[in-house]
């Protein structure tokens, strides 16, 4: 329909789902559950090169299927010390995480191939799923140390995101030049949430979410043409967190959970590159490079309540190159 001048579409649904989880190995689990999710969303061309979105949504993630196996393994060796076993599994009773979810954007196209947006959002979430550590008196293996995974409780993820995306066309540029383009966008993501009700014995309160950087970015140029296509890119994510056990064996000692002092990710870049040619329209020649810069992985583990931490574990992951060929009859 149209506003004045504005024309605004959009749409507007809701999905029911409803499911259920039966698991049979050595043990049986099962679990089910019903969803319902509107979406309603809007677009407002306010001028032919500049539009907003407006989006009201909610979601359902199912937890992997290996988290539900209810299969306990026992571990050769425990770090809760002398006396104790200790075991993980997944969780049948998990729940899928679920968000409702609140976006607005403004688009600005400012020519056929260039583009810059900035969008805000906020997702209020419920479910989120930690791997949980505590200590149980099983009757046949004793005390026992369990890691397993668990629904976290309420939380929220919200922030702005920019990007922005040309080519070099230029007419006053030489045409080979006018086939490069740029392309980067940022991110930053205010996020945090109730660990599950074990852990939260431990760290109560709003946690950052884990494995969730505050701050991403990515930088991106490229050349196309007909015959030869290229791209280096550069993608950044700062510091993030896991959530592990503390081997205080005073702490071990109280019984119940014993998550969750944080490890923390130190941010880091990777950069890649890739491309292709077509010397004829019936071969194409491909080749990749990943992680070039071989940028280790840096980890540091909390030990105390004040914070303080030491560094845990440093890690180089490897570069991979690839070259490919592909033919067309």
């Amino acid at each position: 329909f149209e506003i004045g001048s504005v024309r605004v579409d959009g749409q507007l649904g809701l999905r029911a789902v409803r499911t259920e989880n039966e698991i049979t190995t050595t043990e049986t689990g099962s679990s089910s559950y019903e969803d319902y999710l509107p979406n309603i969303s809007a677009r407002v061309r306010l001028t032919p090169k500049l539009q907003a979105r407006f989006a009201f949504t909610k979601t359902s993630s199912r937890p992997g299927f290996s988290q539900f196996n209810p299969v306990l393994t026992i571990a050769p060796t425990c770090s809760a010390g002398p006396g104790f076993t200790c075991a993980s599994s997944g969780n049948p009773n998990l729940q899928p995480i679920k968000s409702t979810n609140y976006d607005a954007s403004l688009e600005y196209y400012f020519s056929r191939s260039g583009s810059a947006t900035v969008q805000i959002f906020r997702r209020d979430v419920n479910g989120f799923i930690n791997s949980t550590t505590s200590i149980v008196d099983d009757p046949v293996l004793g005390p026992l140390q369990i890691t397993r995974p668990e629904n976290g409780q309420k939380g929220y993820i919200q922030g702005v995101e920019a990007g922005f995306r040309t080519f070099f066309a230029i007419p006053s540029l030489p045409r080979w030049m006018q086939n490069f383009g740029f392309l980067a966008n940022y991110t930053y993501l205010d996020h945090k949430s109730e660990l599950s009700p074990s852990a939260a014995a431990t760290l109560p309160g709003l946690q950052p979410i884990a494995n969730t950087s505050s701050h991403l970015a990515n930088a991106q140029i490229f050349y196309e043409s007909k015959r030869v296509s290229l791209r280096v890119s550069y993608n950044y994510r700062s510091k993030f967190y896991e959530y592990g056990i503390t081997t205080d064996p005073e702490v071990t000692r109280l019984g119940g959970t014993q998550l969750t002092l944080p490890s923390t990710e130190k941010g880091r870049g990777v950069l890649d590159l890739s491309g292709s040619i077509n010397p004829t329209d019936f071969l194409t020649l491909t080749f990749s490079a990943s992680n070039v810069l071989g940028t280790p992985v840096r980890t540091s583990r909390v030990f105390n309540d004040r914070g303080e931490s030491y560094d845990w574990q440093v890690g180089y992951r490897e570069s991979v190159y690839r070259l490919g060929a592909r033919f067309r009859f």
